[in-house]
């Protein structure tokens, strides 16, 4: 992924490439900079984005492509190199979204369409931004003026990105294409005419109301080149233009691509066809949905890429995104990511990648996906996967995820009637937990923490994990931390790793960490369908009820389980909830419980239909020791604990 490669470069990015203060700069090293902020973070670090970190990530389901979006609409194009901002002038002034308070941001319809607009002239300037395909992929700006007369639109080449400083050496114009340091980087709708161009200490956006000098480029052995091409943008117009990834065709290629509300659309409808859910309208409900759909950015191809612009991901991370994905429906990622994975099984029975054991993630995400649904053919084509990573796992008995990951390869042989290798492998597991009971302990709570590091945040990843934990054993508790989860989630419904308590903006890891989403999937899907308890045939529906809908409808519709395809529905007579369900394929000795509606409920069969009384129990008493709320540390100075 070229983002993963770029990594080591973006670190190592000197002081001297972020712009001087009298630039026109991102908007996280703007806050960095200014005393007046509570981001204010004085230090000769400051080429590090210390507070900040917090971006949407926008992508295409057919392949690698992930690109990052900050809280202003600049688009992080190369990382350690250039990025693309939007200014406006409206009245004979210029506005710049990195610094005016008043911009605002939104997903289009929970998809990875970003939405920014920009209030000028007493009207709006919206810019979206998304990736797209016409022969090749491309990220799609567009720029539509909302205002009641015309205004300019300048868009910009900037020597940074979103962690910190960048280089560009040359910029130059040909028509309506843009190239960075000889590399085609943009393409206009239309042709600009020229640039407004900036080198070494001069910013091109002070030289904006200067007369137009015909300059087509500029050099900067220093890299620190700048360019913005002008257009001017007439009432209800809409400016288009692509960042491409490789550039082909011409400019007509630009009319052929998808609006953003088409885009938005296929993307719902990829969830949609996976599974739906109906809940009362609020922030549980924007979450869960922008959630399940950015869900779909982890998948890049036959692999993973959970946190893109952030640190190496785990084994373990790696198998609870894979969790996510097959508790979503989306059955086709999950079938890639196995297939992948088998083909990176080496002759030992290991699965690697990226210096990494994955074996034991992959037999247990594994197991959970053909649980969920059922696919003879691919199980009997992966029964490799399953026998050689089991026979490797036997060989790693100290590893920390061993006994999970053989007891997922149980499973499995049972399914591909393997049953000597079964029975082998049953007497096997049996000697390890006698001989390792922690380790048994360790698997029976998913929701372990980590150690607190006491210089970064709050640990939003293990809160997340954390409610999935407590969602059953700790219901309010796992409300409460769901709620600090939505707390801290950004306007477009992404979380970074860490977050400063007090700016709830990323202090480190990620700033879209796709594992805090899955997380928050994870846990909200279970609140509506829980099939992990060891009863087998048991069946928590509504397992969590919050406040919020008491008295409200709520719909689940093809929601994956072991026991089959769930919908369920309930309706309230007054102050009693129905409860009606149905589940495909379910046995008739299949348990239905509803411990968030009515804890002394206990219906059966594959449907029905029942009359509750209300109790909700989020106001039960706790007395186990669950894992504590949030992690507080102190991110930067002594003034933010």
């Amino acid at each position: 992924m070229r983002f993963l490669t770029q990594r080591n470069r973006v670190q190592e990015i000197t002081e001297a490439h972020i712009p001087p203060p009298d630039w026109v700069q991102p908007w996280w090293l703007a806050r960095q900079r200014d005393p007046e902020s509570g981001a204010y973070y004085p230090s000769a670090s400051g080429v590090k984005n210390t507070v900040g970190r917090s971006w949407t990530l926008i992508g295409n389901l057919d392949s690698d492509y992930r690109v990052a979006v900050d809280r202003r609409g600049l688009i992080a194009a190369r990382p350690g190199s250039w990025s693309l901002d939007w200014w406006v002038r409206a009245s004979d002034e210029w506005v710049f979204p990195s610094s005016q308070a008043g911009t605002r941001q939104r997903l289009v319809d929970g998809s990875p369409v970003i939405e920014t607009t920009l209030r000028v002239a007493g009207g709006d300037v919206v810019h979206r931004v998304y990736v797209a395909k016409v022969e090749d992929e491309s990220v799609v700006f567009e720029i539509e003026n909302k205002t009641a007369g015309p205004v300019a639109l300048a868009l910009a080449i900037r020597p940074y990105d979103l962690q910190g400083g960048g280089m560009v050496r040359s910029i130059e114009l040909d028509e309506d294409v843009v190239t960075v340091d000889g590399v085609s980087a943009v393409r206009f709708s239309r042709n600009p005419g020229e640039l407004v161009v900036g080198k070494e200490g001069t910013d091109c956006a002070a030289l904006l109301s200067d007369e137009l000098t015909g300059s087509t480029g500029v050099t900067c052995l220093m890299g620190k080149a700048n360019a913005a091409a002008v257009f001017p943008l007439v009432h209800g117009a809409t400016f288009r233009g692509v960042l491409p990834r490789q550039l082909k065709g011409n400019k007509k290629v630009i009319d052929r691509l998808p609006s953003a509300q088409q885009v938005a659309s296929g993307w719902g409808q990829h969830a949609v066809s996976a599974c739906r859910a109906v809940i009362p309208a609020g922030r549980f409900a924007d979450a869960f949905d922008a959630g399940r759909q950015s869900l779909l950015l982890a998948g890049i191809g036959n692999d993973l890429s959970p946190a893109p612009f952030g640190p190496e991901v785990s084994a373990e991370d790696d198998c609870d995104t894979l969790l996510a994905i097959a508790e979503a429906g989306y059955d086709s990622m999950v079938q890639n990511v196995l297939i992948g994975r088998a083909q990176h099984q080496n002759q030992l029975g290991s699965v690697r990648l990226r210096n990494k054991d994955f074996t034991a993630g992959t037999l247990i995400a594994m197991e959970r996906a053909f649980a969920l649904s059922a696919d003879e053919a691919l199980m009997y084509a992966l029964s490799d996967l399953a026998t050689d990573g089991a026979r490797w796992l036997i060989a790693q008995p100290h590893a920390a995820e061993t006994i999970r990951g053989l007891e997922a390869a149980l499973v499995l042989l049972l399914l591909l009637k393997a049953d000597s290798a079964a029975f082998e492998l049953n007497k096997i597991i049996n000697k390890l937990l006698d001989k390792h009971p922690q380790q048994n302990d360790e698997i029976k709570q998913p929701g372990a923490v980590i150690e607190d590091d006491r210089s970064l945040g709050i640990d939003l990843l293990r809160t997340s994990k954390a409610a999935f934990s407590n969602v059953i054993r700790a219901p309010e508790l796992a409300l409460s931390q769901l709620e600090t989860v939505l707390d801290y989630a950004s306007p477009t419904w992404s979380w970074p790793t860490f977050a400063h308590p007090k700016l709830r903006t990323g202090t480190a890891g990620t700033g879209h960490d796709l594992r805090v989403s899955a997380w928050l999937v994870r846990t909200m899907r279970r609140m509506l369908v829980d099939d992990f308890d060891s009863e087998e045939k048991l069946l928590r529906l509504a397992t969590v009820w919050p406040d919020s809908w008491i008295g409200h409808g709520v719909e689940v519709h093809g929601m994956p389980t072991r026991n089959g395809k769930v919908s369920w529905a309930v309706r309230w007579h007054g102050d009693r909830p129905a409860l009606l369900w149905e589940v495909e394929g379910g046995s008739e000795d299949l348990v239905i419980v509803s411990p968030g509606l009515d804890p002394t409920f206990r219906g059966s069969g594959p449907r029905g239909e029942a009359l509750l009384t209300f109790d909700n129990p989020t106001e039960m008493k706790n007395d186990l020791d669950p894992a504590p709320q949030v992690t507080f540390v102190n991110p930067v100075n002594d003034s933010f604990t």
